[in-house]
């Protein structure tokens, strides 16, 4: 994102806590964000995510670029851990190289579509799912859960 896209970002926290937007905060917010982000969101997704963060705080919490990136890592999993998961997923499922770094957030093409997959096994697990039998319990005696063929990559 450039920064005349942190002065949307600024203009829009400013309905909410009527902060002056200068061109010098833009830029000090692009400094600050950006090399965070590396590209891993576009604009509209940092506008929806600052919006979710002024629905869902308390008053009085000032917005910071801090905030703004808490928010963002929370909306669309760019958490190191959470990263991290993902590309491997991403690898197993053949969606990126087998060469891509594993602390790189997958563009947002690649984590839509693999959330798609993952809402798809999702379903198939649950449809697949034992039904709950009162008081008895998996790991008790001859209970043994049939689990689907599923086939895994090696990366």
């Amino acid at each position: 994102m450039t920064p005349a896209d942190y002065a949307r970002i600024l203009k829009l926290a400013s309905a909410y806590d009527n902060r002056q937007v200068t061109t010098e905060a833009a830029i000090a917010w692009h400094a600050a964000v950006e090399p965070e982000l590396s590209g891993a969101v576009d604009v509209d997704e940092a506008l929806a995510a600052t919006t979710r963060y002024f629905a869902s705080q308390p008053r009085g919490e000032y917005f910071t670029p801090a905030r703004l990136l808490e928010q963002v890592r929370a909306d669309f999993r760019l958490g190191r851990e959470q990263i991290r998961a993902d590309v491997s997923a991403a690898k197993a499922y053949g969606l990126v190289a087998s060469d891509w770094g594993r602390c790189v957030p997958l563009p947002r093409g690649v984590r839509e579509e693999l959330a798609e997959r993952r809402r798809v096994v999702q379903e198939e697990a649950d449809r697949l799912a034992l039904p709950a039998v009162s008081g008895v319990h998996a790991t008790e005696t001859n209970a043994r859960p049939v689990l689907p063929d599923f086939k895994l990559r090696r990366v």
